[in-house]
C-alpha cells in the first residue's frame, strides 16, 4: 500500500507561505503585534496597512498555487492505492483461480 504523504496543517501551511512574504503577520507574531506598533503614527500605520494587504494578496496568490500541487499530490497518492488495490485483487482471483484449476485436476 502507497505510503500516505503528509499533509500540514492549515497554520503550517500559512506559516511557511507568508515567513516569505512578510514575516511580521505569521502565526507567532500576531498576538504582539498592537504592543508593537501602539505608539506607531497615523501615517506609519497607513503605511503598514497598505504593506500587510499587499502581503495578503501575495499570500492569496501563493496558496492557490500550493493547493494545486497539494491536489496533484493527493491525486497521486489516489491513483496509487487504486493501482495498489487493483494489484492485490488480481493476486487474489490469479490464486483462486489457480486453486479452483487444481481442484479440478485432481477430481
Amino acid at each position: 500500500m502507497p505510503t500516505l504523504p503528509k499533509f500540514p496543517s492549515g497554520q503550517e501551511i500559512y506559516d511557511s507561505i507568508m515567513q516569505k512574504i512578510e514575516p511580521e503577520l505569521v502565526s507567532a507574531s500576531l498576538p504582539i503585534l498592537n504592543e508593537k506598533y501602539k505608539d506607531e503614527s497615523p501615517k506609519d500605520k497607513e503605511a503598514r496597512k497598505k504593506r500587510y494587504n499587499l502581503a495578503f494578496l501575495k499570500y492569496n496568490k501563493e496558496f492557490k498555487a500550493y493547493m494545486v500541487k497539494l491536489q496533484v499530490q493527493a491525486n497521486q497518492y489516489y491513483k496509487d492505492v487504486r493501482l495498489s488495490l487493483e494489484e492485490k485483487s488480481r493476486e487474489k482471483e490469479t490464486k483462486d483461480l489457480s486453486s479452483i484449476e487444481s481442484q479440478i485436476q485432481s477430481a
